[in-house]
Protein backbone atom coordinates (compact mmCIF):
# COMPACT_ATOMS: atom_id res chain seq x y z
CA UNK A 1 0.00 0.00 0.00
CA UNK A 2 2.50 2.99 0.82
CA UNK A 3 4.42 2.28 -2.45
CA UNK A 4 1.50 2.89 -4.28
CA UNK A 5 0.52 6.54 -3.21
CA UNK A 6 3.41 7.63 -4.61
CA UNK A 7 1.87 6.73 -8.36
CA UNK A 8 -0.30 8.86 -10.50
CA UNK A 9 -4.11 8.46 -10.96
CA UNK A 10 -4.01 6.30 -13.68
CA UNK A 11 -2.27 3.58 -11.95
CA UNK A 12 -4.35 3.78 -9.08
CA UNK A 13 -8.21 2.78 -10.83
CA UNK A 14 -8.24 -0.47 -7.96
CA UNK A 15 -7.55 1.70 -5.24
CA UNK A 16 -10.51 2.52 -2.96
CA UNK A 17 -9.03 4.60 0.04
CA UNK A 18 -9.93 8.41 -0.95
CA UNK A 19 -6.39 9.16 0.78
CA UNK A 20 -4.53 7.09 -1.69
CA UNK A 21 -6.76 8.77 -4.90
CA UNK A 22 -6.21 11.93 -3.47
CA UNK A 23 -2.21 11.75 -3.21
CA UNK A 24 -2.12 9.86 -6.68
CA UNK A 25 -3.79 13.56 -8.25
CA UNK A 26 -1.07 15.43 -6.51
CA UNK A 27 1.29 12.91 -7.70
CA UNK A 28 -0.02 14.09 -11.29
CA UNK A 29 1.54 17.31 -11.10
CA UNK A 30 4.96 16.43 -9.67
CA UNK A 31 8.19 15.18 -11.76
CA UNK A 32 9.90 12.05 -10.98
CA UNK A 33 11.94 13.27 -8.46
CA UNK A 34 9.14 15.37 -6.50
CA UNK A 35 6.90 12.39 -6.44
CA UNK A 36 9.72 10.62 -4.94
CA UNK A 37 10.09 12.98 -1.96
CA UNK A 38 6.17 12.91 -1.68
CA UNK A 39 6.39 9.78 -1.23
CA UNK A 40 8.31 9.70 2.26
CA UNK A 41 5.87 11.76 3.46
CA UNK A 42 2.76 9.67 2.71
CA UNK A 43 4.87 6.67 3.35
CA UNK A 44 5.29 8.63 6.87
CA UNK A 45 1.84 9.27 6.94
CA UNK A 46 0.57 5.72 6.55
CA UNK A 47 3.19 4.73 9.37
CA UNK A 48 1.73 7.72 11.78
CA UNK A 49 -2.09 6.51 10.89
CA UNK A 50 -1.37 3.04 11.73
CA UNK A 51 0.87 3.40 15.22
CA UNK A 52 -1.51 6.30 16.28
CA UNK A 53 -4.63 3.64 15.68
CA UNK A 54 -6.93 6.11 12.70
CA UNK A 55 -7.80 5.48 9.51
CA UNK A 56 -5.19 7.03 7.04
CA UNK A 57 -7.90 9.12 5.21
CA UNK A 58 -8.92 10.75 8.91
CA UNK A 59 -7.12 13.97 7.37
CA UNK A 60 -7.49 16.68 9.99
CA UNK A 61 -6.01 20.05 10.81
CA UNK A 62 -5.05 17.97 14.57
CA UNK A 63 -3.64 14.95 12.87
CA UNK A 64 -1.37 16.93 10.47
CA UNK A 65 -0.52 18.71 13.07
CA UNK A 66 0.24 15.93 15.25
CA UNK A 67 2.28 14.53 12.47
CA UNK A 68 4.70 17.25 11.89
CA UNK A 69 5.35 17.55 15.23
CA UNK A 70 5.47 13.57 16.41
CA UNK A 71 8.87 13.13 15.66
CA UNK A 72 12.43 14.53 16.10
CA UNK A 73 13.08 15.85 12.94
CA UNK A 74 14.53 19.03 11.43
CA UNK A 75 12.29 22.18 11.01
CA UNK A 76 13.13 21.82 7.05
CA UNK A 77 11.49 18.44 7.05
CA UNK A 78 8.59 19.27 9.05
CA UNK A 79 7.88 21.96 6.87
CA UNK A 80 7.80 20.14 3.54
CA UNK A 81 5.45 17.46 5.28
CA UNK A 82 3.08 20.35 6.13
CA UNK A 83 3.44 21.27 2.30
CA UNK A 84 2.90 17.81 1.21
CA UNK A 85 -0.35 17.32 3.83
CA UNK A 86 -1.75 20.54 2.79
CA UNK A 87 -1.48 19.97 -1.03
CA UNK A 88 -2.99 16.24 -0.35
CA UNK A 89 -5.86 18.17 1.93
CA UNK A 90 -6.64 20.38 -0.92
CA UNK A 91 -7.43 17.44 -3.16
CA UNK A 92 -9.77 15.74 -0.46
CA UNK A 93 -11.09 18.83 -0.20
CA UNK A 94 -12.44 19.02 -3.88
CA UNK A 95 -13.28 15.35 -3.48
CA UNK A 96 -15.49 15.39 -0.07
CA UNK A 97 -16.06 19.57 0.40
CA UNK A 98 -17.92 19.09 3.59
CA UNK A 99 -16.20 16.57 5.35
CA UNK A 100 -12.64 18.14 4.56
CA UNK A 101 -12.64 22.01 3.29
CA UNK A 102 -12.36 23.10 7.37
CA UNK A 103 -9.58 20.93 7.93
CA UNK A 104 -8.04 22.36 4.14
CA UNK A 105 -8.67 26.02 5.63
CA UNK A 106 -7.08 25.31 8.90
CA UNK A 107 -3.72 23.62 7.65
CA UNK A 108 -3.60 26.38 4.78
CA UNK A 109 -3.30 29.02 7.30
CA UNK A 110 -0.53 27.02 9.30
CA UNK A 111 2.11 28.63 7.15
CA UNK A 112 5.23 27.71 8.77
CA UNK A 113 6.24 25.30 11.16
CA UNK A 114 7.91 27.09 14.62
CA UNK A 115 11.62 26.53 15.25
CA UNK A 116 11.93 24.47 18.67
CA UNK A 117 15.27 24.54 20.71
CA UNK A 118 16.68 20.88 19.46
CA UNK A 119 16.58 22.70 15.74
CA UNK A 120 19.58 24.51 16.59
CA UNK A 121 21.22 21.59 18.26
CA UNK A 122 19.81 19.56 14.83
CA UNK A 123 22.01 21.66 12.52
CA UNK A 124 24.95 21.72 14.34
CA UNK A 125 24.75 17.59 14.28
CA UNK A 126 23.67 17.68 10.65
CA UNK A 127 26.64 19.43 9.27
CA UNK A 128 29.00 16.16 9.27
CA UNK A 129 32.41 15.40 7.14
CA UNK A 130 33.94 12.40 7.66
CA UNK A 131 38.14 12.63 7.74
CA UNK A 132 39.73 9.49 5.14
CA UNK A 133 40.25 7.26 7.92
CA UNK A 134 36.35 7.18 8.79
CA UNK A 135 35.95 6.56 5.61
CA UNK A 136 37.89 3.67 5.30
CA UNK A 137 35.71 2.08 8.33
CA UNK A 138 32.88 2.68 6.45
CA UNK A 139 33.80 0.83 3.34
CA UNK A 140 34.92 -2.17 5.14
CA UNK A 141 31.85 -2.76 6.78
CA UNK A 142 30.38 -5.31 4.07
CA UNK A 143 33.19 -5.25 1.96
CA UNK A 144 33.18 -9.18 2.31
CA UNK A 145 29.50 -9.73 2.88
CA UNK A 146 28.54 -12.30 -0.26
CA UNK A 147 24.51 -12.34 0.46
CA UNK A 148 22.16 -10.20 -1.10
CA UNK A 149 22.00 -7.62 1.45
CA UNK A 150 25.13 -7.45 1.93
CA UNK A 151 26.51 -7.20 -1.69
CA UNK A 152 23.16 -4.20 -1.84
CA UNK A 153 24.65 -2.14 0.85
CA UNK A 154 28.38 -2.49 -0.31
CA UNK A 155 27.70 -1.40 -3.66
CA UNK A 156 25.08 1.47 -1.88
CA UNK A 157 27.64 2.63 0.31
CA UNK A 158 30.46 3.15 -1.83
CA UNK A 159 28.32 4.75 -4.66
CA UNK A 160 27.16 7.34 -1.86
CA UNK A 161 30.71 7.90 -1.37
CA UNK A 162 32.10 8.31 -4.57
CA UNK A 163 29.61 9.73 -6.87
CA UNK A 164 27.60 12.09 -3.58
CA UNK A 165 24.17 11.25 -4.92
CA UNK A 166 21.12 11.96 -3.30
CA UNK A 167 19.48 9.41 -1.50
CA UNK A 168 16.47 10.01 -4.53
CA UNK A 169 19.20 10.02 -7.71
CA UNK A 170 20.44 7.13 -5.74
CA UNK A 171 17.76 4.63 -5.61
CA UNK A 172 16.57 5.93 -9.19
CA UNK A 173 19.22 4.58 -10.82
CA UNK A 174 18.95 1.68 -13.63
CA UNK A 175 21.44 -0.35 -15.30
CA UNK A 176 21.71 1.70 -18.25
CA UNK A 177 22.39 4.72 -16.42
CA UNK A 178 26.10 3.20 -15.28
CA UNK A 179 29.25 3.35 -17.80
CA UNK A 180 31.37 0.84 -15.33
CA UNK A 181 34.13 1.28 -18.15
CA UNK A 182 33.95 5.10 -18.48
CA UNK A 183 33.43 5.27 -14.55
CA UNK A 184 30.05 7.42 -14.67
CA UNK A 185 26.28 7.87 -14.15
CA UNK A 186 23.84 9.27 -15.79
CA UNK A 187 21.47 10.78 -13.08
CA UNK A 188 18.34 11.14 -15.14
CA UNK A 189 16.54 13.06 -12.61
CA UNK A 190 18.53 15.59 -10.39
CA UNK A 191 17.38 18.18 -8.43
CA UNK A 192 14.95 20.32 -10.76
CA UNK A 193 14.08 17.28 -12.53
CA UNK A 194 18.45 18.27 -14.46
CA UNK A 195 19.91 15.56 -15.79
CA UNK A 196 23.49 15.12 -15.54
CA UNK A 197 26.74 12.85 -15.77
CA UNK A 198 28.39 12.08 -12.47
CA UNK A 199 31.75 10.60 -12.49
CA UNK A 200 32.56 7.55 -9.45
CA UNK A 201 35.68 8.68 -7.69
CA UNK A 202 36.79 5.72 -6.73
CA UNK A 203 40.70 5.35 -8.05
CA UNK A 204 40.62 1.74 -7.32
CA UNK A 205 38.49 -1.16 -8.87
CA UNK A 206 35.77 -1.65 -5.86
CA UNK A 207 33.33 0.50 -6.67
CA UNK A 208 33.02 -1.29 -10.47
CA UNK A 209 33.71 -4.80 -8.72
CA UNK A 210 30.65 -4.03 -5.87
CA UNK A 211 28.37 -3.00 -8.93
CA UNK A 212 29.12 -6.41 -10.83
CA UNK A 213 28.59 -8.86 -7.68
CA UNK A 214 25.60 -6.57 -7.33
CA UNK A 215 24.38 -6.96 -10.91
CA UNK A 216 25.82 -11.04 -10.72
CA UNK A 217 23.62 -11.70 -7.71
CA UNK A 218 19.85 -10.46 -9.89
CA UNK A 219 20.90 -12.37 -12.72
CA UNK A 220 20.27 -10.10 -15.48
CA UNK A 221 16.50 -9.96 -14.28
CA UNK A 222 16.67 -6.66 -13.11
CA UNK A 223 16.62 -2.87 -14.83
CA UNK A 224 16.67 -1.25 -11.27
CA UNK A 225 20.07 -1.23 -9.48
CA UNK A 226 19.00 -1.08 -5.73
CA UNK A 227 15.61 -3.35 -6.68
CA UNK A 228 13.51 -3.91 -3.78
CA UNK A 229 14.49 -6.86 -1.70
CA UNK A 230 12.63 -8.94 1.30
CA UNK A 231 12.91 -7.83 4.60
CA UNK A 232 14.37 -9.71 7.39
CA UNK A 233 16.94 -13.50 7.12
CA UNK A 234 17.74 -14.70 3.52
CA UNK A 235 16.52 -11.18 1.66
CA UNK A 236 15.91 -11.97 -1.56
CA UNK A 237 15.32 -9.75 -4.80
CA UNK A 238 11.58 -8.69 -4.73
CA UNK A 239 10.45 -6.40 -7.27
CA UNK A 240 12.24 -4.77 -9.83
CA UNK A 241 11.18 -1.46 -8.67
CA UNK A 242 13.56 1.04 -7.07
CA UNK A 243 13.63 0.38 -3.17
CA UNK A 244 12.94 3.75 -0.93
CA UNK A 245 14.64 6.31 0.42
CA UNK A 246 14.16 5.08 3.93
CA UNK A 247 15.76 2.07 3.05
CA UNK A 248 18.85 4.27 2.01
CA UNK A 249 18.81 6.14 5.43
CA UNK A 250 18.47 3.06 6.99
CA UNK A 251 21.92 1.28 5.40
CA UNK A 252 23.43 4.61 6.11
CA UNK A 253 22.40 4.59 9.77
CA UNK A 254 23.63 0.67 10.14
CA UNK A 255 26.54 0.96 8.41
CA UNK A 256 28.23 3.97 10.47
CA UNK A 257 26.91 2.24 13.97
CA UNK A 258 28.91 -1.00 12.37
CA UNK A 259 31.66 0.98 11.99
CA UNK A 260 31.73 3.02 15.44
CA UNK A 261 30.94 6.24 14.04
CA UNK A 262 27.86 7.24 15.55
CA UNK A 263 25.44 9.06 13.75
CA UNK A 264 25.04 9.79 10.50
CA UNK A 265 23.38 10.48 7.35
CA UNK A 266 23.57 9.78 4.02
CA UNK A 267 24.29 13.48 2.91
CA UNK A 268 26.99 13.73 5.50
CA UNK A 269 28.75 11.23 2.69
CA UNK A 270 27.73 13.96 0.09
CA UNK A 271 28.83 16.50 2.19
CA UNK A 272 32.24 14.64 2.57
CA UNK A 273 32.55 14.10 -0.89
CA UNK A 274 32.65 17.89 -1.52
CA UNK A 275 34.97 19.11 1.83
CA UNK A 276 37.31 16.53 0.59
CA UNK A 277 36.96 17.03 -3.08
CA UNK A 278 37.92 20.62 -2.36
CA UNK A 279 40.31 19.98 0.23
CA UNK A 280 42.39 17.64 -2.56
CA UNK A 281 42.77 20.62 -4.84
CA UNK A 282 39.06 20.02 -6.66
CA UNK A 283 38.10 22.64 -8.80
CA UNK A 284 34.96 24.48 -7.23
CA UNK A 285 32.68 23.97 -10.63
CA UNK A 286 33.77 20.28 -11.23
CA UNK A 287 32.04 19.62 -7.71
CA UNK A 288 29.58 21.73 -8.11
CA UNK A 289 28.58 19.55 -11.70
CA UNK A 290 28.99 16.51 -9.33
CA UNK A 291 26.84 17.08 -6.58
CA UNK A 292 24.25 18.84 -9.34
CA UNK A 293 24.22 22.51 -7.50
CA UNK A 294 22.68 25.15 -9.74
CA UNK A 295 24.89 27.62 -7.65
CA UNK A 296 28.97 27.34 -6.98
CA UNK A 297 28.00 29.07 -3.67
CA UNK A 298 25.72 26.15 -2.66
CA UNK A 299 28.87 23.85 -2.79
CA UNK A 300 30.77 25.77 -0.90
CA UNK A 301 27.87 25.83 1.60
CA UNK A 302 28.78 22.02 2.35
CA UNK A 303 32.22 22.17 2.65
CA UNK A 304 33.58 21.62 5.85
CA UNK A 305 36.36 23.50 7.56
CA UNK A 306 39.35 21.70 8.80
CA UNK A 307 40.47 22.03 12.46
CA UNK A 308 43.37 24.14 13.35
CA UNK A 309 46.39 21.40 13.43
CA UNK A 310 45.50 20.17 9.87
CA UNK A 311 44.84 23.32 8.66
CA UNK A 312 48.23 24.45 9.42
CA UNK A 313 49.47 21.84 7.36
CA UNK A 314 47.56 22.88 4.44
CA UNK A 315 47.38 26.21 4.53
CA UNK A 316 51.18 27.58 2.84
CA UNK A 317 51.58 31.31 3.04
CA UNK A 318 53.95 32.55 1.16
CA UNK A 319 55.64 35.45 3.41
CA UNK A 320 59.22 35.81 4.98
Amino acid sequence: MSDIIVRSSGELSSQLTLFHRAAAVVADSLSPTSRRVYGCTFRAWCKFADEQDFRIDEVTYAHVRAFIYQADLAKTTRQNRLSHMRKVLEALSIADRERYERHYQGVKSFLKVKAEESDRNRSDRAKRALKPHEVTRLLDVWRDDRNIQGLRNNAMIRMLVYTGLRRSELVALRWSDVDLEAGVVTVRHGKGDKERVAAILDSTDGTKLALERLQESQLGQYRCIFASTTRGRGTKWLADVPTSDEVVALVVEKTAAAAGLGKLASHDLRRTLITVGLESGGHVRDLQEQAGHANAATTLRYAQASDARARREKIRLPFA
